[in-house]
């Protein structure tokens, strides 16, 4: 999955049977995305750019199944090396460490509509989890990430959680973006792989 920063942290599968696959029907508006599902999942060479500072994660996101890690980092339930966001039940959780971030969303139902996360961290103001552009959780936890090494896409790093359902995009960023650059990004993903803004609430912009 090539990485469009310019950076070349691509995310790559160098075993076959591994792979996610790639599709393109109106799940995702007709655009191209990745399939997952044990035991299929991507490694990313480093997120060291997301230690010791404020970060934001946004992707659209699509569940087949009531549980399973879609982003994971070396470390990740007991210690600030760790990061994680999956879905348990009707939960999504944003996980740092010993921290746990959950924002309620429905039960499965077999919809497969992608959903816009954004998880967001900040060393003086905390963490946010925004489910379709409404945050639906937040943490008084200020603990920046002392390291993000060999996350993964599709599963946690032990391989008991992997992800089932489909990621049109994934977008990284080392800051916490203002109001109106988070919602621009929501925005942009919503009308992307939605082809309609109706997934966020009517007071978007």
């Amino acid at each position: 999955w090539l990485d469009k920063s310019g950076k070349a942290r691509h995310a790559t599968q160098t075993v076959d049977a591994n792979r996610p696959t790639i599709s393109s029907t109106d799940v995702f508006n007709k655009q191209q995305y990745l399939t997952f599902g044990d035991p299929k999942y991507l490694d990313i060479p480093t997120a060291a750019f997301m230690a010791g500072s404020n970060y934001c994660v946004i992707a659209a996101v699509s569940r087949q199944s009531a549980r399973g890690a879609w982003l994971g980092g070396t470390g990740i339930s007991n210690q600030v090396t760790s990061g994680w966001v999956g879905i348990s039940g009707t939960t999504y959780d944003f996980s740092q460490g010993t921290v746990s971030t959950q924002g309620i969303v429905s039960a499965y139902s077999g919809n497969n509509t992608p959903t816009i996360v954004c998880m967001t961290h900040s060393s003086t103001l905390g963490k946010v989890l925004y489910i379709n552009g409404t945050a639906v959780a937040t943490s008084t936890d200020l603990t920046n990430l002392s390291a993000f090494d060999l996350p993964t896409i599709g599963k946690s790093v032990t391989s008991s959680s992997f992800f089932t359902g489909a990621i049109g995009e994934l977008v990284f960023l080392n800051n916490v973006p203002t109001q109106i650059v988070r919602q621009c990004l929501e925005g942009y993903m919503a009308w992307k792989h939605t082809g309609v803004g109706s997934a966020l609430p009517s007071t978007h912009p």
